[in-house]
């Protein structure tokens, strides 16, 4: 059985242009093997979601406080 270690020998004895190759093919195994799981909402409607802007957009002033009092929160 070959290790992944034996693996790893090997490939580096590749030329350049071998291992490019080698890299290629793996891209491609895994794109058709590993798909991840798609959820039900659309990307888009995500999107829209993150750029409701329903309210008034914070000042830096405000930004700065609430990120101030997350950091308090956080490590206190």
């Amino acid at each position: 059985m070959i290790t992944y270690q034996d693996i790893v020998v090997a490939v580096r004895q590749l030329p350049n242009e071998k291992r490019l190759t080698l890299m290629e093919e793996l891209v491609h195994l895994l794109s058709t093997e590993w798909q991840l799981p798609r959820s039900g909402e659309s990307s888009l409607l995500r999107v829209r979601g993150m750029l409701n802007t329903s309210g008034p957009v914070p000042t830096d002033h405000e930004l700065r406080d609430l990120h101030t009092d997350y950091l308090i929160e956080k490590y206190s």
